[in-house]
């Protein structure tokens, strides 16, 4: 029997956690103002759902929230250039993971306009640009109160 390796990755928000190699995300470009974080750890928190955290297992302060933009909001579509595609090593009919990055400075929103998208048989991630427009950067997760 083959020994399954067990990372240890020590954060600030979480403490130590433990996972598999095959469940971490590699970006292929780092995100805009993280040139340092490489890899992500998605780590789920029962009682925060939708949200999972995406650690950065380089730099153990660095956390970001996330949400499936397919489940939180309806309608929703993913548009990845034959660039994007290939760069992430996606087959015309592969489905990739997408993940929108969230932020609760002002009011709950989520990034719908550059998804982190990631090839599910290769766990390469890449955070791609909405060329068209049609999504914000700060699209609210929650409906404004009306009264």
């Amino acid at each position: 029997m083959q020994a399954v390796e067990i990372l240890t990755i020590a954060t600030s928000r979480f403490g130590s956690l433990e996972a598999s190699p095959q469940s971490l995300f590699t970006l292929a470009a780092p995100l805009a103002g993280f040139p340092f974080t490489r890899h992500l750890l998605p780590h789920r928190l029962e009682r925060q759902q939708p949200f999972l955290w995406l650690q950065s297992l380089e730099e153990p302060e660095v956390a970001f929230p996330a949400v499936d933009p397919y489940e939180c909001f309806k309608g929703w579509e993913l548009g990845l250039s034959e660039d994007e595609r290939a760069h992430l090593g996606l087959d015309l009919g592969q489905q990739p993971r997408v993940y929108c990055l969230c932020s609760f400075a002002t009011r709950p929103s989520a990034n719908l306009a550059a998804p982190l998208v990631v090839n599910p048989a290769t766990l390469q991630a890449l955070q791609v640009i909405d060329t068209h427009g049609s999504y914000r950067l700060d699209e609210p997760l929650f409906p404004e109160p009306s009264c």
